[in-house]
């Protein structure tokens, strides 16, 4: 059976969304290791636990951590276990907790690996837990912004 034109646009099409996928990833893993190090320049001391509360808002920075948010200014860094796969490209996360509180070493971060059917549930135990000053951060990359 000779092969067709058709049978290969898949294919090229496939390759042709790997070479464009590649760099946009290279930069996303770029722009959260350069978040993350600015997230811990300005996180207190480590906590053993947080309030409960609904996230307003959260923010991947890398395979470990996430900053996750209560409002417009209260923020909070989160340190996973190491092994945590696919924290990096989470849609949603969620925190679990116990007795109105979220404790490191205790409770976990808990988010879908991507998006459809075939993505997985994951939990991955907090390690650390950290305040964040985030109107430093925010002032920090508005700086940033107007230098560029």
């Amino acid at each position: 059976m000779k092969p067709t034109r058709r049978r290969w646009i898949p294919v090229v099409l496939t390759l042709i969304a790997g070479a464009l996928v590649a760099p946009a990833t290279a930069d996303t893993l770029a722009r959260q290791e350069a978040a993350l190090a600015l997230f811990q320049r300005h996180a207190g001391e480590p906590v053993k636990r947080m309030p409960t509360f609904t996230l307003s808002d959260w923010r991947p920075l890398g395979k470990t951590h996430v900053a996750v948010f209560r409002g417009p200014v209260a923020a909070w860094l989160i340190q996973v276990q190491d092994g945590c796969h696919g924290l990096d490209w989470a849609r949603t996360i969620g925190l679990t907790s116990t007795g109105g509180t979220v404790s490191a070493r205790f409770d976990r971060v808990v988010f879908r690996d991507g998006i459809g059917p075939g993505a997985r549930r994951e939990t991955c135990r907090i390690e650390e837990i950290r305040p964040v000053d985030y109107r430093k951060v925010r002032a920090d990359e508005k700086a940033a912004r107007a230098a560029d």
